[in-house]
């Protein structure tokens, strides 16, 4: 896996439900990656800047097993545009590393 791994979302529809996606493993240099106690964070950011959506551990992530990991289902119903966006790992011994990032494409609604 380069890093960080290219991951672009598939096209959504504003104030539609996201579908969940899981990443496992998490291989880096052919090793799996020991995920226990690693506090994982997503941001979901407008071409702008704006912060759109913040997903952790217990509010919207969830781990599966030590080394995969599952963004469960959300909305984003104040935007559309191209949106970007990473996953952030801060591991017990304070290192960081950003594996995974890329865009999300957010369709306008037409029926509200």
């Amino acid at each position: 896996m380069s890093i960080p791994a290219t991951y672009n979302w598939e096209n959504e529809t504003r104030g539609d439900t996201f579908l969940a996606k899981t990443f496992k493993p998490i291989t880096i240099d052919g090793v799996d990656i020991d995920l226990t106690g690693v506090a994982i964070k997503m941001h979901i950011q407008s071409s702008g800047g704006d912060l759109l959506k913040e997903l952790s551990i217990g509010n919207g992530i969830v781990l599966d097993g030590t080394n995969g990991f599952t963004i469960q289902t959300f909305k984003i119903s104040r935007y559309y545009g191209v949106a970007n966006y990473d996953i952030e790992f801060t591991f017990t011994n304070g290192d960081v590393k950003t594996w995974i990032a890329g865009q999300i494409l957010i369709l306008k609604d037409i029926t509200t």
